[in-house]
């Protein structure tokens, strides 16, 4: 019987990893709870969907001046950048851009974070969509470009140059780009803003955030330090970013995270997760928001699974995984793929297979989620087996993965998802062993360890690096400073980070931490 393989993309380069994957830890020894087999699992959905609010609610906390270097600014790596939209229509799609956007070449989202809050979205919207930002956009999924950041909503739609990121039609003359106005600073906005009685948001300059922009970062935090200066008017009228226009209809390329409803907007979020289904064949979870009530209080962001529109299914058998140990195909431990560049996931010859026509990915849900590229059914029909990288087992020592796959019928089809198998991954002696950080072209682990233990780092890129080994010394972090050519040969592409240790009282094995992932600068 024949059997089609596909490696499982890791990053925005496809490599795979040969050898181990060393891992870095950020933290304490802990020993995690035994898994409990009898307990009822989340559904695949149910994970996703918890996953993303959980997400949402680190980047909403999460406020930094940077994300690592002054030319990336927070919008890069924290915040939710969020977009309303108005209601159902069967006319057009919302996340394809209205004539207004195309023309303009820019389209207008808000960005909510702990110091930019404001209590209600522009006209009122009461639902819409968030996009990934640019850290955080899976593979095969575009990065749509930041153009500018004003502070208050800017009434865009009337400042036709820049892509509405310039000059507004009632002060043509003075409420051009902030920086081409000598204006850098939030004070320096404050004082322009409030340089007219009336009409202040057409007078509003924005703060030029394009990439490339050296200081984009101090823009960007320019931009919202405006908005606490300005707190008493800003609480209550979002802020405004430009975001460059997309192509129409590519609603499978774009990086939306979740579409999302507040108050009552429930209705037209369902519409809305239900056509993005209906044309792309991804499932994109609904969350609830609550906006703060007041500038004292915080902005929520709830999975419900009662919100969320049931999508067919067909109850396909679900995948396994060949290398688990025990008898009902659902626990994986490190020592049996310990040489190994993969695991396995089998799909079964489903009922009503169309070889050469059906489409199949697979959906591997855990700490990060992947989703496997898209391979057509084997013809004549057989069992398809699809590649998962050790380093995403790595990733999930000592928790559990959602592992699914979907098929679209004849390519073109209804997309279908299997039953789910929960895959257990077994703790090691050390657990979790947290990922380490990067901060200046070094790299820190905080391993509390023991006298005897060492230490080494792994990083993953273009090439493949490893370091020198290290003695752990117990209370005291282990840095590793990174030469400048594994940092220049891997300038704006992604790296996986991690570390292993070798214990000096146990065994030969090596044991994992988790992965740091990042797109050098």
């Amino acid at each position: 019987m024949t059997i089609a393989k596909l490696i499982f993309n890791t990053t925005l380069k496809t490599f795979s990893l040969t050898t181990l994957l060393f891992v870095a830890l950020a933290g304490c020894a802990l020993k995690a709870p035994p898994f409990d087999i009898n307990m009822a699992p989340y559904s695949a959905r149910e994970l996703k969907g918890e996953n993303t609010a959980r997400h949402l609610t680190d980047r909403y906390n999460n406020t930094v001046s940077n994300c690592g270097t002054s030319s990336a600014a927070a919008f890069q790596c924290s915040g939710v950048i969020l977009r309303g939209t108005s209601g159902v229509s069967t006319e057009y799609h919302s996340w394809n851009p209205s004539p207004a956007s195309v023309k303009s070449g820019g389209i207008s989202f808000s960005y909510l974070r702990a110091d930019s809050k404001y209590d209600k979205l522009a006209y009122g919207y009461n639902n819409g969509f968030i996009f990934y930002p640019k850290e955080y956009v899976p593979e095969g999924k575009i990065n749509v470009p930041v153009l500018c950041s004003f502070p208050i909503d800017a009434g865009t739609s009337a400042r036709p140059d820049k892509q509405g990121c310039d000059f507004h039609t009632a002060f043509p003359t003075n409420s051009q780009e902030c920086q081409s106005q000598g204006i850098t600073t939030a004070s320096q906005w404050m004082s322009h803003y409030t340089s007219v009685p009336t009409d202040r948001r057409s007078h509003e300059c924005g703060f030029n955030v394009r990439s490339g922009l050296a200081n984009q970062a101090d823009a960007f935090n320019a931009s919202l330090q405006g908005m606490a200066l300005n707190a008493a008017e800003s609480f209550s009228t979002q802020n405004e970013l430009r975001l460059a226009t997309w192509d129409q209809d590519i609603g499978n390329s774009l990086p939306i995270e979740a579409f999302f409803y507040l108050n009552d907007g429930l209705a037209d979020a369902q519409f809305e997760q239900r056509d993005f289904y209906d044309v792309t064949g991804i499932t994109a979870p609904i969350i609830f928001i609550t906006l703060p009530s007041s500038p004292e209080k915080n902005a929520t962001f709830e999975y419900r699974e009662s919100d969320q529109i049931e999508f067919p299914t067909d109850d396909k058998i679900k995948p396994s995984v060949l290398e688990t140990y025990n008898i009902e195909g659902d626990h994986l431990r490190m020592s049996d793929i310990y040489d190994a560049t993969h695991i396995t996931v089998e799909i079964p010859e489903y009922e009503g297979i169309n070889g050469g026509k059906d489409t199949i990915r697979v959906y591997w849900t855990g700490r990060v989620n992947y989703i496997s590229s898209i391979i057509t059914a084997a013809n004549p029909p057989a069992k398809t087996e699809i590649l998962i990288p050790r380093s995403e087992v790595i990733d999930n020592i000592g928790r559990s993965v959602n592992v699914k796959y979907s098929v679209k019928e004849n390519g073109i089809g209804d997309t279908k998802e299997s039953a789910s198998l929960i895959l257990y991954i077994d703790p090691q002696a050390v657990d979790p062993l947290p990922p380490p950080t990067y901060s200046d072209s070094t790299v820190s682990t905080n391993y509390a360890g023991e006298t005897g233990d060492t230490i080494k780092l792994r990083w993953a890129g273009t090439t493949t690096h490893d370091t020198a080994t290290q003695n752990v010394i117990p209370g005291k972090p282990n840095t590793f400073s990174i030469p400048s050519d594994w940092l220049a040969e891997n300038a704006g592409k992604e790296v996986l980070i991690n570390y292993s240790i070798k214990r000096n009282s146990t065994g030969s094995n090596l044991m994992f931490s988790q992965i740091l992932r990042m797109t050098m600068p």
